[in-house]
């Protein structure tokens, strides 16, 4: 019989399945306009998609996030909860909107790059109707409908990705790059105003003394969001003024790795607020600890291992996905897979659990300070590899300080913050998996992509050795994935099976 999946394992697990799918599709994004776009087009593109991902978050001001507070607690409270967020979010991006029509010459300036000038109309456009539809999944997240979630995670991903590749095949520009997000947000933002008026009806209406509560909330999180984003983005800004369009092309591509943070990190995280905070709430300290550490330790399980497999494979991904042309881009690549792991450690979701705001906004100022004192000397020393190290580094000071606090409020020594044991063995067994793999890379004269299969199958059986040696894993885990696979191949099946009767 299968062993169940427990506190947030399982949920999790649909909402990665739901954001695997999304992401296998988005994935294609950056390599086909890469393929597509010039150098130079290609970077104004991941410009444009920076101003965005800052505006974004920035944009929501603390209200869509807040929601994961309030909605497992008031339950029946969540029309007005919503509506109150819509209409902020709908507020917040006009606003946004009239600042990119009227700052155009000074982006342009501040990122050397005259092109994006023509591109902030429609940019603000898009951000407009995103901001609309931010609260889609966190609502189903936090009513506990976590497979509604995993496919709304899945099928906005994938009109994401034919809305902007498609144009972009007819026609190789930016400005088709944008109608298509458009057509892709419109779309989204109208899905969300029908799903939450089907579903909460009469209740959808704005309420005064809520709002001013949720405020109360969100905009102490919101300077906190603040001082994150602009840690969190310092160093792509520095490389983007510092360098030129298709040299800042170079560094994005060598950042692919850290999309994978948000796919398994953020998911993870967000489930594990809603649990934390129902078990806090209920009086069981104990168990929202369980949680934590259960997280982290399935985390660590599966992102470890992974940064190893990138590793060893650098330079054939780089040249399948992207061609010789961003050769240059390896190093970064390497880089951003080693720091996968202490990225995705949910320190964030830990401290708002316990509505830390105030330390959260002092742990990112202090990591946006030791960004902007690091950059310079690691872009003087390293060139512009030199931006990831400072984004490493910052990340190990940031998760030293969180994981101090956090064990105070959990009330739990240092010793048990972490599962230090599974940390420390997984991460040895990785590395030691990633010598003969890398032997073997060297060896073989084949093209990338058979070279990076048996490269792959090196490091998986090393790996699997290594982890049967220590037990790494548990019995309840492998059941749990042996189970999970059946189901996939399954799926696999019975859609095989429906095309061919079909």
């Amino acid at each position: 019989m299968r062993p169940p999946l427990t506190g947030a394992a399982q949920p999790a697990l649909w909402l990665v399945s739901g954001r695997a799918v999304g992401f296998a599709l988005t994935f294609a994004i950056p390599v086909v306009l890469a393929r597509s776009l010039t150098p130079v087009a290609f970077g104004t593109y991941k410009q444009l998609f920076l101003i965005y991902a800052t505006l974004y978050t920035l944009g929501q001001l603390g209200m869509a996030e807040s929601l994961y507070y309030f909605l497992p607690a008031e339950k029946r409270g969540a029309g007005p909860l919503l509506a109150n967020a819509a209409l902020v979010l709908a507020a917040s991006g006009a606003c946004l909107l009239a600042v990119l029509l009227g700052t155009g010459d000074l982006i342009a300036r501040l990122l050397s790059n005259p092109a994006l000038v023509e591109h902030l109309a429609p940019l603000g456009l898009f951000l407009f109707l995103m901001l609309l539809s931010s609260p889609l999944e966190i609502a189903l997240i936090c009513r506990n409908r976590y497979r509604s979630a995993a496919a709304a995670y899945a099928l906005s991903d994938a009109c994401r990705a034919g809305l902007l590749i498609l144009p972009v095949l007819w026609f190789p520009r930016v400005g088709a790059v944008m109608v298509g997000a458009i057509l892709f947000a419109g779309g989204r933002a109208a899905a969300t105003v029908v799903l939450l008026v089907r579903t909460l009806r009469e209740r959808l209406r704005p309420d005064a003394p809520l709002l001013r509560r949720q405020l109360g909330y969100a905009l102490p999180f919101e300077l906190y969001v603040l001082v994150a984003i602009a840690q969190g983005s310092y160093h792509q800004y520095a490389i983007a003024h510092q360098f030129d369009a298709a040299a800042f092309a170079i560094y994005s591509v060598g950042c692919l790795a850290l999309p994978l943070v948000d796919l398994v990190g953020t998911s993870a995280g967000n489930v594990l607020m809603v649990q934390m905070g129902e078990a806090i709430r209920d009086g069981r300290p104990g168990e929202a600890a369980g949680l934590w550490r259960e997280t982290v330790r399935k985390l660590a399980l599966l992102l470890l291992p992974l940064a190893g497999l990138l590793v060893v494979n650098a330079r054939d991904i780089i040249e399948l996905l992207f061609t010789s042309a961003y050769a240059s881009s390896v190093p970064i690549f390497m880089l951003c897979a080693l720091v996968l792991f202490p990225l995705a450690v949910p320190i964030d979701s830990g401290l708002r659990v316990f509505a830390e705001t105030r330390t959260l906004f002092v742990l990112h100022l202090v990591t946006l300070l030791t960004v902007a004192a690091s950059l310079p000397w690691l872009l003087s020393w390293l060139g512009i590899a030199g931006g990831i190290v400072s984004v490493a580094l910052s990340a190990a000071v940031a998760k030293g300080i969180g994981l101090a606090r956090l064990g105070r409020l959990m009330r739990v020594p240092a010793t048990r913050v972490l599962p230090w044991q599974a940390i420390g063995a997984v991460t040895a067994v990785a590395a030691a998996a990633c010598v003969p793999a890398l032997v073997t890379g060297r060896a073989l004269p084949f093209p990338p992509f058979i070279r990076a299969a048996a490269v792959s199958l090196v490091y998986a059986a090393a790996f699997g050795a290594g982890c049967a040696v220590l037990r790494i894993f548990r019995a309840d885990e492998i059941a749990a994935a042996r189970a999970w696979i059946r189901h996939l191949v399954a799926a696999v099946h019975l859609t095989r099976a429906t095309s061919e009767g079909g």
